[in-house]
């Protein structure tokens, strides 16, 4: 009974255990296999006759190897194990936007008589460059997805070879992971900079020097698995509108006519969509503690505090697409590389630090100063990275 009063997301990280997996990817899972969960029987009507809907896209950023598969394998283990009746669409895989719309809009066969297929699906792909295939068919599939994500009203299309697809109602809940290498070979940085990142919440990790020899599981994992079971039903069959306490619509107003606007324009669109991604996370956090579908200020509060996590690393990500904004950050490592002409990463970092850039940024200023030829990279004797500047 230890279990009976605790909420789905302590529920879900205490099943994941000791490992080496970003404790911040196995909080994303749960976050998207929520979403996926509640498809389009749960709604907060924003004005009169405009509906916002649970799911939501997110996209792992991180190096090869750090545990991305792994937290979405989690994630389906878990729903497997609840054995949903019925189950919810799920496809894990690679696609193109043409699949897409089959599996969202082709009629399937059912006895005599074809029907329209379920439009609802948690779209899972592991490794989004390997999943997308090559730019002309990641560009079409993005664009795609770009419409879909509202899911308000029914989509249309066809050709002379397919004929007509419909795909009515639909509710697509995206989960995908890639490196900071190849995220550019699936996502053009044209596609960064239009609506379609505005769409998504990004979740950036970076290796850390914490080894688990051994993976553990709790060892009463079979008893914490059927509480978490018990709500993830019970989620499922939920139905209806959310609701704000009053108190929460107070909050919410207040930050909604306080909040600062971003100085690079290239937020903006990510931004000014901030309220319908908040109010998304809304929904999912109220699911967390119960199906009443009241969304309270501690909700809010935790929404709030996701969507400006993931819009930093958004931030990060526009960085990465135009090499690097900040110019005068980039200029100071520049001379620090000039200065000493050879200089290891843990002392450029400690510098760097000083000056208040952050690991994750320093590695973008890197990527920036080496695609320009300013600087060799090579090996010390005991593996470190050395910077060897070449002007």
């Amino acid at each position: 009974m230890k279990y009976k009063n605790k909420n789905f997301l302590f529920l879900y990280n205490y099943l994941t255990g000791e490992s080496e997996i970003p404790k911040g990817y196995h909080g994303w899972a749960a976050l998207s296999l929520l979403a996926a969960l509640a498809e389009k029987r749960v709604w907060f009507e924003k004005f009169k006759g405009s509906k916002i809907y649970p799911n939501i896209y997110t996209l792992l950023l991180g190096p090869s190897g750090i545990g991305k598969g792994g937290a979405i394998s989690h994630a389906t283990r878990i729903l497997k194990a609840a054995d949903l009746d019925p189950p919810i669409n799920i496809y894990r895989g690679s696609t193109t936007h043409a699949h897409l719309e089959d599996i969202l809009g082709k009629p399937i066969k059912v006895g005599e008589e074809y029907v329209q297929p379920s439009s609802h699906l948690w779209l899972i792909m592991d490794e989004l460059a390997n999943n997308l295939g090559d730019s002309k068919l990641a560009e079409r599939f993005i664009k795609m997805m770009t419409e879909l994500f509202t899911g308000d009203y029914d989509l249309s299309g066809g050709t002379r070879t397919h004929g007509l697809r419909e795909i009515l109602e639909p509710s697509v809940n995206w989960f995908a992971g890639t490196t900071m290498d190849w995220l550019f070979d699936a996502i053009s940085r044209k596609e960064v900079f239009s609506g379609f990142t505005a769409r998504v919440f990004f979740c950036f990790r970076e290796y850390y020097d914490t080894r688990i020899a051994e993976p553990t599981s709790p060892e009463d994992y079979d008893e914490a698995l059927g509480y978490l079971i018990n709500q993830i039903r019970a989620i499922h069959l939920a139905e209806g509108p959310f609701q704000f306490t009053e108190k929460t619509q107070e909050i919410k107003n207040h930050w909604y006519m306080t909040r600062p606007i971003p100085k690079d324009t290239d937020l903006l669109a990510a931004w000014k969509r901030g309220d319908d991604l908040i109010i998304k996370l809304c929904m999912i956090f109220s699911l967390t503690d119960s199906t009443d579908l009241i969304i309270k200020p501690h909700h809010f509060m935790k929404a709030k505090a996701t969507f400006d996590n993931a819009f930093g690393d958004l931030d990060v990500l526009m960085d990465l697409a135009c090499g690097t904004k900040d110019k005068e950050e980039t200029q100071f490592v520049e001379g620090i590389l000039k200065d000493k002409r050879k200089v290891n990463r843990t002392l450029l970092g400690k510098i760097a630090y000083k000056k208040g850039i952050l690991a994750t940024r320093l590695e973008i200023i890197m990527k920036d100063i080496e695609s320009r030829g300013l600087v060799a990279v090579k090996k010390t004797r005991t593996e470190a990275k050395l910077y060897e500047y070449t002007r």
